[in-house]
């Protein structure tokens, strides 16, 4: 049935276009009868057709003049192309015709172009809406120029400038950004957002200021990691046990088996002091599961030493999630010996240890809570051995290497093959970032070696690989890998010098 449909609609707009033409031809040959009535037709016919193109898809003539639909689109060109037929001579018919098909297809042209992103604006648009995603959530109607500003630091308001948005524009006024109604019509509740032709303004703004010249793929890549370059920093802090980043304005103290987090920078801990007596503080505990009886704790028997289980007066909640592929248990418990409450992130790893992140005071509103959120988000664990006792820790050899192998290097590929034309080693950048696309952020990036070598370790998980090339050639390919517990992988990237 749908086919029908669309068929149905074809054949009903195809007799519009032929009435408008009929009657825009009919009544102008009136006025001068320089020309047949059939030229006057087929022009006004022309003339609708260019209308009929120029009214689908996302053409920015659309966005900014409300005024024209289909119907007015096709009157107005089929009128426009038809009065030319008025100032030309009746002995140059086919010039007539000729140079009206040639304006008439310069407007569908230009306006196309300018209507349609590029491209690289596309791409540009598509990862700066999934890093925003990862970093603000989802937009009910899409992003504005101030979801942008909260979310990237790298980005400036002066980058706005100009930005158009489905009903308006963004304007630099006295130093500060601000925006202007345009339209007339209603207002509805996307008038604010970044349209496509705003997206290219932001685009070219952008570069401008970061003078990146766009003109590949691999541009977009590097103009977004400027942009994450002015992030807030963060740090590493790595154990035998686990890894943790954690923001800027955290200090690490090592107490036993516990490594504290507070924003003192010249604290002095006691041995086996109490997290609570910190203050504002999180930490991370790693701890064994075996008893004094040799017995392995199970997480419940954990969970009971705590008094973390129903109906004791110290929990407040508890409920399992996956965090960057952990299976964790999130506990809310009442501080014991002090006020307020305390957020922990149980990891049970079966069946020698467990380790817990903890943060006091907890209030889901205060920036430390936020931030330890993000830190747990960032955790990771180095997992135990494969040895029978599964005493010792492993370092931290997961992850992946190879080469990047440029080719071809003869335009011509001989039988046997010739040793001189081999792939050869390529020195490039080499990005892995998440294959989720709403977790687009650049995950990590080396400079393989000049035999095109390079190493990478990675917690386990999934990424996607992708080696920079050039502007056309070389022209790189990207890789989706899982990497697993203590493995190495092995890939090869491969870049295409365009030699043919």
């Amino acid at each position: 049935m749908q086919i029908y449909h669309v068929l149905y609609n074809i054949f009903m707009l195809i007799i519009y276009i032929t009435i408008v033409a009929l009657i825009v031809g009919y009544f102008i040959s009136r006025v001068k009868n320089r020309f047949p009535t059939w030229a006057y037709i087929l022009t006004a016919f022309t003339g609708s057709l260019v209308g009929a193109f120029l009214a689908f898809g996302d053409s920015f003539i659309f966005l900014k003049y409300k005024f024209l639909t289909l119907e007015t689109s096709l009157v107005s060109f089929s009128v426009l192309a038809t009065i030319t037929l008025l100032f030309f001579d009746k002995n140059k018919t086919k010039l007539a015709i000729i140079t009206i098909l040639i304006i008439l297809g310069s407007i569908l042209g230009v306006f196309y172009v300018d209507s349609s992103p590029s491209e690289y604006n596309g791409l540009f648009r598509e990862e700066l809406n999934r890093a925003g995603m990862e970093r603000g959530g989802q937009p009910v109607e899409g992003f504005t120029a101030f979801m942008y500003l909260d979310s990237f630091p790298g980005i400036l308001e002066e980058d706005f400038d100009g930005v158009e948005s489905y009903e308006g524009i963004y304007k630099i006024d006295e130093g500060e950004l601000s925006y202007t109604r345009l339209q007339d019509h209603p207002v509805t509740s996307a008038e604010d957002v970044i349209s496509n032709e705003g997206y290219s303004t932001l685009l070219n703004n952008i570069s401008k200021r970061l003078n990146i010249e766009v003109k590949s793929e691999s541009d977009i890549a590097v103009l977004l990691e400027k942009i994450r370059e002015a992030d807030t920093n963060q740090s590493s802090y790595i154990t035998d046990g686990f890894s943790v980043w954690h923001p800027d304005g955290w200090y690490a103290y090592e107490n036993g088996s516990s490594v504290f987090f507070t924003h003192d920078e010249n604290l002095t801990v006691p041995p086996n002091t109490d997290g609570f007596a910190l203050g504002s503080y999180f930490q991370v505990s790693v701890e064994t599961l075996d008893n004094e009886s040799g017995e392995t704790m199970t997480e419940g028997q954990y969970f009971a030493q705590n008094l973390w289980v129903e109906g004791s007066e110290f929990l407040v909640s508890k409920n399992k999630a996956i965090i960057n592929g952990l299976n964790l248990t999130r506990v809310v418990t009442a501080a014991a010996g002090a006020g307020g409450e305390v957020l922990h992130y149980v990891f049970y790893d079966e069946p020698t240890r467990i380790i817990t992140l903890s943060q006091y005071p907890y209030d889901e509103n205060s920036p430390d809570s936020e931030e330890f959120e993000e830190v747990v988000k960032k955790f990771q664990p180095n997992f135990i051995g494969d040895a029978p006792d599964r005493s010792a820790i492993v370092p931290h050899d997961t992850g992946v290497n190879g080469r990047v192998l440029l080719g071809p290097t003869c335009p011509v590929q001989r039988t046997p093959p010739d040793p001189n034309c081999a792939d050869r080693g390529f020195e490039t950048t080499i990005q892995v970032r998440h294959p989720d696309p709403t977790r687009s952020s650049l995950v990590t990036s080396v400079e393989s070696e000049e035999e095109g070598s390079y190493s990478i370790a990675l917690p386990p998980g999934e990424y996607r690989l992708q080696a920079l090339g050039g502007n056309p050639f070389p022209n790189c390919d990207g890789k989706d890998i899982v990497v697993e517990r203590r493995i190495m992988l092995e890939v090869d990237l491969y870049c295409d010098t365009g030699i043919r």
